[in-house]
């Protein structure tokens, strides 16, 4: 897993796009024909997917978007509604009261489960013009991120503790736009010296002089890496230990935030006047080598494994750089004590790239190599004012006439990236100082035994899939709500690194170079870092650390509450935490006879998938395939989990005439009402790896035996693309 990369932090606001990167979650109604269901006996697993016969030919239909309802006078919020049919107070009332105000009764939840669970909830909160997308989660996102701009926004006293200064520091910072523009490319310039001599820049630059592996340890010291991308990861071709990767660079393509309309020629022109530099620079010939390296990025037609070798072995394979230098160079930077020596193992991530990277050097000149690697400078200047690279999302919005995010905004979404420590020292302090961890570790503990019991019990399944699967399971652990090092006053260098009032440019670098620290830490020996701040709104497993991180940031309505009943937070934060639980799995033997039928459940999954349709447009079974089969472990775990508890805060819920076992499905639906604007839904489509909202809930609980059971459906699924 990628480490959020510095030059991601400089170059992304990380608003409305990131929101749906993370939790992006929708499902529409199928129409099959019907067909017999497969059944055994007892307490056997049913075959249900294409390996059940030759004839298995599903066919879903499209499926209609609800008739949105009209737009009331005026914006209605999910604080200003109508009264609901049942009021009380208390946690468990208030959410038993927004249970009832989301659900539409008259909704068959056999046919429709998403509209049953959020059809109330789409008629009261229907989107607003000025809005792309609206849901609970999104709530809960704008609620922390509101808490935090509040936290870095207050003047109380006793606020000189080392985390707090850094982090108000950098959001005053960031926020004083007019101080940013003030300073203009001072700052841009400065750095620039400092990272050597460029064309254009300095009259007294020679092609003699020019020394292209330290100019590349200190692109790579600030995050920008235009030839090569050197990344810390684990590797099974190294004993499963984290090692130096060396991959290919980002693309302007891959960033996506060139403005439309504005050709690269114009833009480089542009960003030399910027810098003051007058003399005429190859332009044409810089174009030519970013497009070189482009194609030779994407160009999959010779693509070669990764391999594991030494560094005296790449250095006598591609001698365009000197590899011991470089790599050194980046451990002096960080000063961490490490050291490259000639048999130190890096990963090859891709041969073939190399081999052509350095057919392309060998034809460019050193001056039109100089003067390209300073082009590539050009996406820090957003951080001096100049406002040439504009994100996709912000010009989507522009197009829409919708008012772009504050800018205090982006700034926090930053800070949960740059300053994770502080911002969620910051916000354990204020909003959960007894924390009690202890129902979630016990609830987390539960789900992952559950998923070994689906996989041991599971027939096709192989021997060797299942102790492989068992034994990743039991050395799975949990990071649950915060770090206990961001309270150790001893651990300074979490922040030290900006003190007193800070410069935007300059606290950017800083962070930048804090990131890259931390990632090159994971060389060392028991170095251990959460990969999320406790204030960050999501769940995440991370294959490097083998571990799920849960912070207290998603801990709230609608998915947690320790008031809650346990049908509502197994709904809830249990369906999440197993989803990612099943991210861990895996085939043991990729050839063998369980991958084979591996393959076919996956098959039916994403052709059921692609068969959706979300508007006009029809959902990719491919691209959301990952993520479909974790939402389908995860909804099977924690319903298994929440089966097994013994009694337990599970009782019957007052005013709300449901079991339990009701209960559960409909809290896991019901965090992911959703509405979005048409003219986005193509754009989430085509990149989102994560299905719609409303096609997650209705495909998962299409494929769930136990919703129907639960619902006294009358008429069960002819078929169910169910791999667990």
């Amino acid at each position: 897993m990628n480490l959020y990369r510095p030059l991601f932090v400089i170059l992304f606001y990380f608003f409305v796009v990131g929101c749906i990167a993370l939790f992006v979650f929708t499902a529409f109604k199928v129409d099959p024909k019907k067909e017999e269901t497969p059944t055994t006996n007892a307490g056997e697993n049913v075959c249900e997917g294409p390996d059940c016969g030759e004839t298995f030919e599903p066919t879903w239909g499209p499926i209609t978007d609800p008739t949105p309802a009209p737009l009331p006078t005026g914006d209605t919020t999910e604080e200003e509604t109508t009264t609901p049919p049942y009021v009380c107070e208390g946690a468990i009332c208030n959410a038993i009261t927004r249970m009832m105000d989301y659900m539409d009764k008259e909704a068959n939840p056999c046919l429709d489960f998403y509209e049953y669970a959020c059809g109330g909830w789409r008629k009261r909160y229907p989107l607003q013009d000025h809005e792309i997308m609206r849901g609970p989660v999104f709530s809960l996102i704008d609620k922390v991120a509101e808490r935090l701009k509040d936290l870095l926004s207050s003047q109380e006293a006793g606020t000189d503790k080392a985390h707090m200064v850094a982090a108000k520091s950098y959001f005053a910072a960031c926020i004083n736009t007019d101080k940013i523009k003030e300073r203009g490319a001072g700052p841009m310039l400065n750095l620039l010296r400092s990272m050597g001599s460029f064309p254009g820049l300095d009259s007294a630059w020679t092609q003699e002089a020019f020394d292209l592996t330290r100019v590349m340890a200190k692109f790579d010291a600030i995050g920008l890496m235009p030839l090569i991308r050197i990344l810390i990861e684990k590797s099974e071709l190294n004993n499963n230990e984290f090692t130096i990767h060396v991959g290919v660079p980002m693309t302007d393509e891959a960033y996506g935030v060139l403005r439309p309309g504005r050709e690269e020629k114009p833009l480089l022109e542009e960003y030399y006047t910027f810098l003051g530099i007058n003399e005429t620079t190859n332009i044409d010939a810089i174009i030519d080598l970013n497009k070189k390296i482009s194609d030779a990025v994407g160009n999959m037609a010779l693509y070669t494994a990764p391999k594991a070798v030494t560094v005296l072995d790449l250095g006598i394979k591609h001698p365009w750089v000197n590899w011991t230098q470089f790599l050194q160079a980046r451990f002096d930077e960080v000063n961490l004590g490490l050291s490259v020596k000639d048999d130190t193992t890096v990963i090859l991530m891709r041969e073939d790239y190399m081999n052509v990277l350095e057919s392309i050097l060998n034809s460019t000149s050193k001056r039109v190599l100089a003067e390209y690697l300073l082009s590539r400078t050009q996406v820090l200047s957003t951080l001096v004012g100049r406002e040439y690279l504009i994100p996709k999302q912000d010009l989507e919005m522009e197009k829409m006439e919708i008012d772009l995010p504050p800018r205090w905004r982006m700034c926090v979404n930053d800070m949960l990236i740059e300053l994770p420590d502080a911002l969620g020292r910051m916000y354990v302090e204020k909003y959960y100082p007894n924390f009690n961890k202890q129902p979630i570790e016990t609830m987390a503990k539960a789900l992952r035994d559950s998923f070994k019991e689906l996989i041991q019990t599971n027939f096709w399944l192989s021997d060797a899939t299942k102790a492989a699967t068992k034994e990743s399971l039991l050395s799975l652990t949990f990071n649950i709500g915060y770090p206990d090092y961001i309270f150790q006053e001893d651990k300074v260098e979490l922040y030290e690194f900006l003190k007193g009032e800070a410069e935007y440019f300059e606290a950017k670098l800083a962070c930048s170079k804090r990131l890259i620290t931390d990632e090159t830490r994971r060389l060392k020996p028991n170095y251990k870092k959460w990969i999320l701040s406790a204030a960050s709104v999501d769940v995440v497993y991370d294959p490097d650390n083998h571990d799920i991180t849960i912070p207290v940031g998603i801990l709230e309505e609608p998915f947690y509450n320790p008031e809650y009943s346990s049908s509502m937070n197994y709904g809830g934060i249990g369906f999440i935490i197993g989803h990612e639980i099943t991210d861990t799995f895996k085939i043991a033997s990729p050839g063998g006879n369980d991958s084979a039928t591996y393959q076919s459940h996956l098959e039916c999954l994403k052709k059921q998938f692609s068969s959706y349709t979300w508007g006009e447009y029809n959902v990719n079974g491919e691209l959301t395939l990952s993520d479909n089969l974790a939402d389908q472990g995860g909804l099977l775990q924690s319903y298994l989990a929440l089966h097994h508890l013994n009694g337990g805060n599970n009782q019957k819920l007052p005013g709300l005439d449901l079991e339990p076992t009701q209960v559960f499905f409909l809290n896991f639906a019901q965090g992911w009402c959703s509405l979005y604007r048409d003219d986005v839904k193509k754009t989430h489509i085509d990149t989102d790896m994560h299905a719609p909202h409303e096609v997650r809930i209705r495909g998962m609980t299409w494929n769930s035996r136990e919703f129907f059971e639960v619902f006294s459906c009358i008429d069960d699924p002819p078929y169910r693309c169910n791999v667990f």
